[in-house]
């Protein structure tokens, strides 16, 4: 299995492929791009320097810093729901990339995907977890636009994962693992990401992470629940939300089933990942990963497996697995 890591300065591509990172991911936001709409939206869904790059040059070296340890570059157009007018600003900076040794795309939006198909033909796509596939006519829908890769939601449940991968060999499938405690579908949330990173240019207004407002959850069934069963469900997904071990909904223990299901990568978020608490954090999870990885030839069957990981996270994090991730169901 290959591991796809967030990136964005030509010095964490090099220190997280040193450590295991097969591939890297980033965004791009041309000054044009702010001339036109500010920060009310992101080309990637990530504002600011420390999530993407805000000019050429940059981009350029953050794909050679990935090219020169031998793995590739993505960068990421996942912006949903865009306008005609922000689409007319895409196709500038696509004729932008052209001129770049960029790898691969990562996309959401159906209309970008068919200008591609018509602009840039030979570009690698992978579908954004924001495109939402939940079952097999889904995947076969953006196999027809083109799309190579296919980024699987979040909260799409593992059995359901397996039997769209199985379905269709010729793809590429990829899940979240660890560094990614989101529980909210992609596709259709239009929060836009770590704006909060922005505290120096953003607008007062906008200078909060909008998706972690404050909010109570509550129980819609239509079986009849006692006011002990909605307790329990409501405090399980707080556990779920506020899941405290580091990584947080860690999936090593569905490594060895994904490989054996034609899911061969596995992406961590962390393009925003730039202090230096962070690049520690972010280069123990990969190494973490790594060992994983690399040892899954070695086991009979997923239980031996399951027993090596979770020991193996134990002695990485110091801490027991609590199995209280999204991920963990």
């Amino acid at each position: 299995m290959k591991i796809v890591v967030g990136a964005s300065t030509p010095e964490t591509i090099s220190e997280r492929i040193d450590v295991g990172a097969d591939e890297v991911f980033c965004g791009y936001i041309p000054e044009y791009w702010l001339d036109e709409f500010q920060f009310f939206m992101s080309p990637g869904r990530r504002w600011g320097p420390m999530s993407s790059m805000t000019n050429l040059d940059g981009l350029n070296a953050a794909v050679a810093a990935a090219h020169d340890l031998g793995k590739k570059f993505s960068l990421t157009l996942n912006a949903q729901n865009i306008t005609k007018g922000q689409l007319a600003v895409i196709e500038r900076l696509i004729e932008e990339l052209k001129t770049t040794d960029v790898d691969h795309l990562i996309v959401s939006d159906i209309a970008l995907l068919r200008v591609l198909r018509r602009t840039w033909r030979d570009i690698p796509i992978h579908l954004s977890t924001g495109g939402t596939v939940f079952n097999a006519n889904s995947a076969a829908f953006f196999q027809d636009l083109g799309v190579n890769r296919i980024i699987f939601p979040r909260a799409l449940k593992l059995t359901d994962a397996y039997d769209i991968a199985d379905a269709y060999p010729e793809m590429e499938f990829e899940i979240f693992t660890s560094h990614s405690r989101c529980l909210n579908i992609d596709g259709f949330c239009y929060f836009e990401h770590m704006i909060v990173y922005m505290s120096n240019e953003a607008p007062p207004f906008m200078n909060f992470s909008m998706c972690n407002i404050d909010y109570d959850i509550g129980v819609l069934s239509a079986q009849s629940l006692s006011a002990a069963e909605s307790a329990r469900i409501r405090q399980n997904m707080q556990q779920k939300w506020r899941f405290s071990s580091n990584p947080k909904t860690c999936r090593a223990c569905d490594m060895f089933d994904c490989a054996n299901h034609n899911i061969r990568y596995l992406k961590i978020p962390g393009r925003d990942c730039n202090s230096a608490d962070k690049r520690t954090m972010m280069q123990q999870e990969i190494s973490f990963l790594r060992r994983l990885t690399d040892s899954l030839d070695t086991f009979p069957n997923s239980s031996a497996y399951q027993s090596f990981a979770q020991d193996q996270f134990h002695q990485t994090f110091r801490e027991k697995c609590t199995l209280h991730g999204p991920y963990c169901l």
